[in-house]
């Protein structure tokens, strides 16, 4: 603010019409300038503020944006890890099924094989027992069937072997 007491003081102590004249102008050009000044500053104030609001408006949609975002991409996440989880599942089962289709396989094999042999002392060209250097008879399996019904058995078997390998597989 502008000295208004000097101003005021030289006022007051003119004693000619031009020094009072003069003495007027001065004070009054004075407290002119400086509201021209203070009228700037508060333009420029305004002009600050006004940026200031926009600028916030433009951070508030931001930020209303990527809030809206944060919760699509958290929804997304929540039915991946829901899907996941029933992959998860259906991968636990899928494994259960194949492991217990194995072991019926395995088992039909087995059956297959050991329902037509029986263990008993192998035999040379004249119906002797075959002996070991320690005189002990050495013991065979032996398939109780005819050859045509052996091929048919050990198709069976390498039918039931390729499933398994197909059950494997997946």
């Amino acid at each position: 603010m502008a000295a208004i007491s000097t101003y005021l003081s030289r006022i007051k102590s003119a004693v000619l019409g031009e020094e009072v004249r003069g003495s007027i102008h001065d004070a009054i050009k004075a407290i002119n300038d400086e509201n021209t000044t203070v009228l700037q500053n508060c333009n420029s104030a305004q002009s600050i503020a006004e940026t200031a609001r926009d600028e916030a408006v433009i951070a508030k949609k931001a930020a209303e944006s990527a809030k809206t975002a944060a919760e699509s991409a958290k929804l997304a996440a929540n039915i991946s890890e829901g899907n996941a989880a029933k992959s998860a599942q259906e991968a636990q089962t899928s494994e259960n099924n194949i492991d217990s289709k194995i072991a019926v396989v395995t088992e039909m094999k087995g059956n297959l094989i050991s329902s037509y042999q029986i263990s008993d002392d192998l035999l040379d060209s004249s119906g002797d027992s075959i002996q070991d250097s320690s005189g002990r008879n050495i013991m065979g399996k032996v398939v109780l069937a005819e050859a045509g019904y052996i091929e048919t058995l050990a198709k069976r078997i390498a039918s039931l072997e390729s499933v398994i390998k197909s059950i494997t597989a997946k």
